[in-house]
């Protein structure tokens, strides 16, 4: 049996999330979506090269934790407890919270 090894990279329904963010600020936002088995990193627009280039292990992880089977909400919450650090960030404590839709948080990232 074949399984995906990626969460679905979008979703039209509201999507929960978290800050990232490294010793110099938020980076971006790690979000999933149980309903459509997505999740991904959306990086804030005023977070420099740190912030776009983290995507890129926020991505692995999200990689890893669909190849174990987790679903996209147990993959944050392991996430929030075990990944991240360093200059690509770490979840931010107590920021989890919903927008209502991805399309919401993108716009929310392109102003921060």
């Amino acid at each position: 049996m074949v399984t995906e090894e990626h969460y679905a990279h979008t979703t039209e329904r509201p999507v929960r999330y978290v800050q990232v963010a490294n010793e110099d600020g938020v980076l971006g936002y790690l979000w999933i979506s149980d309903a459509d088995d997505a999740a991904g990193y959306r990086p804030r627009e005023g977070g420099g090269d740190d912030a776009y280039h983290a995507g890129v292990s926020w991505a692995r992880h999200l990689r890893v934790c669909k190849a174990r089977g987790l679903t996209p909400s147990q993959a944050l919450i392991e996430l929030t407890v075990h990944a991240g650090g360093g200059r690509f960030g770490h979840v931010v404590p107590g920021s989890e919270t919903d927008a209502p839709s991805l399309a919401a948080l993108r716009e929310q990232a392109a102003r921060a």
